[in-house]
């Protein structure tokens, strides 16, 4: 893997130019998440509860084999940080906030590189706050109900089928990451 410099320094560049997070750039953007929150709330602890989460997750994108479709690589990248920070909690506290940070600046890293910055535009939809936390709670196996009905709306579930799995949230989250970061399309 070839790091990164200047502005995507943190970053890894996978065989066919995937720009992949290193376990340092997670915990840098948990800190400023963290950072940002005490000093907007006075509330937000520092740390790591679980790092072997990280690993997991840095050595797991090392070894996807990638695609040549530079916008399917992108979300893929997005999405497996996000669930993974959002729903296996390797930090003692801000999960949430550092998934949705952390997957968006790689979506945005990825995208950019191959269509370059002035094609995305991020949609802020009202209920963001919410999916996320739906998708954090159904992590934690504390809710799945909330996060079942986004997906069936999402149209990823068939009506007959009462629970969720790992790979319909990460669908699902695709689907989000995909609807939130799009790529602009110029009217012809």
């Amino acid at each position: 893997m070839e790091h990164e410099e200047g502005p995507y320094s943190g970053l890894v560049k996978a065989p066919g130019g995937t720009l992949l997070p290193t376990r340092e750039l997670l915990i840098s953007v948990h800190e400023e998440v963290i950072a940002d929150s005490i000093k907007t709330t006075n509330i937000g602890h520092h740390g790591i509860r679980d790092d072997s989460i990280l690993d997991y997750l840095c050595y797991k994108l090392e070894g996807h084999p990638y695609k040549k479709d530079a916008v399917s690589n992108a979300y893929y990248v997005g999405t497996e940080v996000f669930f993974n920070i959002a729903c296996r909690h390797p930090f003692i506290d801000g999960n949430k906030r550092t998934a949705y940070a952390s997957s968006t600046l790689l979506v945005f890293a990825n995208l950019s590189e191959a269509l370059g910055e002035g094609e995305l535009e991020l949609s802020e939809e009202a209920d963001t706050g919410q999916v996320i936390e739906k998708i954090a709670r159904w992590g934690e196996g504390s809710d799945s109900s909330s996060l079942l009905e986004l997906v069936r709306e999402a149209g990823l579930l068939g009506k007959g089928r009462t629970d969720i799995n790992e790979e319909d949230v990460k669908r699902f989250i695709n689907k989000f990451l995909r609807e939130t970061i799009r790529v602009h399309e110029e009217d012809a």
